[in-house]
């Protein structure tokens, strides 16, 4: 069921859930640029994103190619695009990149490379160069920071569920639905 949801987003607002904690949620930190995690808040703009489906192929795909336009301030999720060279052992170390949001590129026509993404099972990959959402150090705490790095073990602080709004209200209805049902018993 979670790799349906995933699949059917395009064109949807989503919010871009820890897999690893659903709880948490990607959003723009207060008064920056900057991203980092929430805990998932009902009706937030700050977590809510429109997965914006672009005309360019990507083999490795689950879906084509997106751009992630954060509702709260109308900006692109952003990343410079950077070729990974990795040291042994501790391949984290030298290809992170920050992530941001900023406004797409009018005079290129457009959203630019670094704001062009990927769905790849559970990670969110740059188009071009590959490298993922990553939460730093892998802490899955509120506040924390997220930026751009290659995925690399279990994935466990790079692993995304892209939850459609609309989807997720309706389980939360039903969930609600249910505990009312088991109190009226």
């Amino acid at each position: 069921q979670q790799q349906q949801q995933q699949q059917d987003v395009s064109g949807k607002m989503v919010r871009i859930h820890c897999l690893n904690d659903d709880a948490k949620v990607l959003q723009v930190a207060e008064h920056t640029n900057r991203l980092e995690l929430g805990h998932l808040t009902a009706d937030d703009d700050n977590q809510k994103w429109e997965q914006i489906a672009l005309n360019i192929s990507a083999a490795a795909s689950d879906q084509g190619v997106f751009a992630l336009r954060h509702v709260g301030t109308g900006l692109y999720l952003d990343t410079p695009v950077q070729y990974c060279y990795l040291q042994m052992q501790a391949p984290w170390e030298t290809p992170g990149t920050r992530l941001f949001v900023s406004k797409d590129d009018e005079k290129a026509g457009g959203i630019h490379e670094g704001q062009r993404w990927v769905l790849d099972g559970h990670l969110i990959r740059h188009w071009l160069d590959g490298r993922t959402l990553d939460v730093n150090f892998w802490d899955l705490k509120a506040g924390n920071g997220v930026n751009v790095n290659v995925p690399f073990g279990d994935s466990f602080g790079c692993a995304w569920n892209m939850k459609s709004v609309e989807a997720a209200k309706e389980e939360e209805e039903e969930k609600t639905a249910e505990k009312e049902a088991k109190k009226a018993k």
